[in-house]
C-alpha cells in the first residue's frame, strides 16, 4: 500500500523534507503520483523503519548501568538557610 510523505515520515519518526532528502538520496524508495507528489511503499518504510532501530550488542558481555547522579527533589526553597 502506499502511503503519502508526511505519514512515511511519522512512521520513521524524522521530518517530511528529513524523507524528502533520503529520497532523493536513494535511501528509500519513492513513487510519484500523476500530480507529481512522493509516495512511499509502507511495507518499504516498515522495513526502514526497523533497520535504524539501535540495537543491543549481542556478544554475552554484561555492560554496568551508567552512574547517574541522584536527582535532589527536595523544594528549592529548603536549600538556602532562611533568615529572619
Amino acid at each position: 500500500m502506499l502511503i503519502s510523505l508526511r505519514t512515511a515520515a511519522y512512521e520513521l519518526g524524522v521530518s517530511v523534507e528529513t524523507l524528502r532528502a533520503w529520497a532523493e538520496a536513494g535511501h528509500v524508495a519513492s513513487y510519484r503520483t500523476p500530480a507529481n507528489q512522493r509516495e512511499f511503499d509502507s511495507d518499504e518504510i516498515a522495513a526502514y523503519a526497523e533497520s535504524l532501530r539501535p540495537t543491543a550488542p549481542d556478544d554475552g558481555v554484561a555492560r554496568p548501568k551508567p552512574d547517574i547522579a541522584p536527582v535532589d527533589r527536595r523544594d528549592h526553597r529548603d536549600r538556602w538557610p532562611r533568615t529572619a
